[in-house]
């Protein structure tokens, strides 16, 4: 026991226990060698007090992970590397399920719940696992923050940034982003004793994964083409604050504004996507009017054209009103806030978050009752979904809505419903078919047989074999209901008249239903990943069967584009 607890200390603080239980308190006590490794925060490995998930889909104790991002530092622990930066910090999404585990396996193992580490405690163990050839910059500032009691400033500056990170709806929230971005922005921590000095270096645009710089502007004293029209539209927004008879009317014309202004040109949309631009945007997503709904989350949709774009929004804080849109909004609203998600999940990046925020309940929904709303509404509610399945955590969000995988099989052999419509049907079924837990639940809704009358009927043949393909992953049970289904005979045309993936991926189930684990020239005939035949070599695996319709069948790649590419709609 005692040798197992050196290891986990060792592993992730480089560092005797004693200094770890120095720097929180709580880990003593709520650490043992029986502690689930999900509840212990990478950085300090101890119990997470306040866990908050990023965009990448790691977890880790608010306060570690907010100094990591300080000092650009990505913990030893995680690969890939995280790309963290201070001028640009990352989204982070309160785990509240977490947080409610850990302190529920505490009480039923009698120990203590952990508490939040305080900055100075988060830091002394962040340096510890700096490397020595580290930035010596970047040490002595935090050298100096450790022996420099906080300023008043300084801590009103992190509740601003911790409010922002745990996308709180309050009102109060938008104008504590917009003064933190704008601080952080135009200062940075001077080496010396830590306090703000002017940026004189031109700004440059950034990976995807931090806000685009253009959106400020490249030189301080060349005036930004949209500053004039940011200033503009905020002005409207301010008098609107001040001016409570007219507030509606001026909220209104900002809003119709700013919507017009981002269907202009991409130069403006993206000089149009600041950080303060964005907050009142987001306040403005909480109105209950109905136009100024509809007209911001059409701007949203606008905005979230440009690739540089979507992740900024996103950690502006726009997805938890836009969800809120789509179940309580208007027909329109509903489907601006629709497409927005899907302009928005086609960024890698953003599609833990907005999984998390609870986009997917409300996005089926709108994607299986024909009576909410137009086509429109449901095609992008499939293909937001679409592109968000694409990532394991939301595949498992999607199996465990109650009847949601049948309802969207039933869709898929509706024939009620349009061909594209059924289509993306089908493509959520195939980004099911790669996931253990939407493997299972396919098997639990009568998959199998579904599936194979699809493919008798020839409708989207490539969905359905890659489908098949995922499903034969689970063994035995899916031999049992493939044979009653008649699956071999189904894909024994298809492997007779078929060539490339889609007659390959047939050739293994069939080998599947008939048990031979070890037919044809190929090897490993469920449990690899590799597969090797006589034409090429091909990688087929969980991921490959969720993009299977994407890539792998050029004569319907052109095709597939159009049903689930980005948006390029201007409303």
């Amino acid at each position: 026991m005692r040798s197992g607890r050196s290891r986990w200390k060792f592993s992730f603080h480089r560092s005797s226990p004693s200094t770890t239980t120095t720097s929180s308190p709580s880990s003593s006590t709520s650490f043992n060698s029986d502690t689930p490794p999900e509840f212990l925060c990478p950085v300090s490995g101890s119990l997470m007090a306040d866990p908050v998930i990023l965009p990448s889909g790691h977890t880790f104790e608010r306060a570690c992970i907010e100094v990591c991002s300080e000092l650009s530092f990505s913990p030893p622990s995680v690969s890939p590397p995280l790309e963290l930066s201070s001028s640009s910090p990352p989204l982070l999404i309160s785990n509240a399920a977490l947080k409610t585990a850990i302190a529920n396996w505490c009480d039923r193992s009698g120990l203590p719940r952990p508490t939040p580490l305080s900055s100075t405690s988060a830091r002394e163990i962040v340096m510890k696992l700096l490397p020595p050839d580290h930035d010596a910059k970047v040490k002595e500032i935090v050298d100096c923050k450790l022996n420099k009691p906080l300023s008043v400033r300084t801590r009103k500056q992190n509740s601003v940034v911790s409010s922002n990170s745990s996308l709180s709806l309050s009102s109060n929230s938008n104008s504590q982003l917009s003064s933190h971005s704008s601080s952080t922005s135009s200062s940075s921590f001077s080496p010396s004793c830590g306090t703000p000095k002017e940026n004189s270096t031109n700004s440059e645009i950034s990976k995807a994964s931090s806000v685009p710089s253009t959106n400020q502007s490249s030189n301080p004293s060349t005036p930004c083409p949209g500053d004039s029209l940011e200033e503009e539209i905020l002005q409207k927004l301010t008098d609107s604050e001040s001016d409570p008879i007219d507030q509606d009317t001026a909220t209104v014309e900002a809003m119709i504004y700013l919507r017009q202004a981002t269907r202009e040109s991409r130069n403006r949309r993206l000089a149009l996507c600041t950080f303060r631009l964005l907050a009142s945007l987001r306040q403005t997503l909480l109105s209950r009017d109905t136009v100024v709904l509809t007209n911001a989350a059409a701007a949203v949709v606008n905005l979230s054209i440009e690739p540089e774009n979507k992740v900024p929004i996103v950690r502006s804080g726009a997805i938890p009103p836009l969800i809120d849109i789509l179940k309580y909004g208007s027909s329109e609203a509903r489907e601006h806030a629709a497409g927005a998600l899907f302009s928005l999940a086609v960024e890698e990046d953003n599609r833990a978050p907005i999984g998390v925020l609870g986009a997917i309940p409300p996005l089926i929904q709108l994607f299986c009752h024909r009576s909410d709303g137009s086509d429109r509404v449901r095609h992008d509610a499939g293909r937001a979904l679409f592109h968000l399945t694409l990532m394991e955590t939301n595949r498992s969000k999607l199996a465990r809505i109650s009847g949601a995988v049948r309802r969207v099989l039933s869709i898929a052999t509706s024939p009620d419903d349009t061909r594209s419509i059924r289509k993306l049907a089908m493509m959520l079924v195939c980004n099911l078919a790669g996931s253990t837990e939407g493997r299972a639940v396919l098997l639990d809704s009568d998959a199998v047989s579904a599936v194979v009358e699809l493919i008798k009927n020839e409708f989207e043949e490539e969905y359905s074999i890659a489908t098949l393909y995922g499903m034969s992953k689970v063994g035995l049970r899916f031999r049992g209901l493939a044979k009653a289904a008649g699956v071999e005979e189904v894909l024994s045309r298809v492997v007779e008249a078929g060539e490339g993936v889609r007659a390959d991926m047939a050739r293994k189930v069939v080998q599947t239903v008939q048990g031979d684990v070890g037919g044809g020239t190929g090897k490993g005939l469920v449990s690899g990943e590799w597969f090797e035949w006589d034409d090429d070599l091909l990688e087929i695996s969980d991921a490959s069967v969720v993009s299977m319709g994407v890539g792998a069948f050029p004569q319907q790649h052109k095709e597939v584009r159009s049903v689930v590419g980005s948006s390029s709609t201007k409303f």
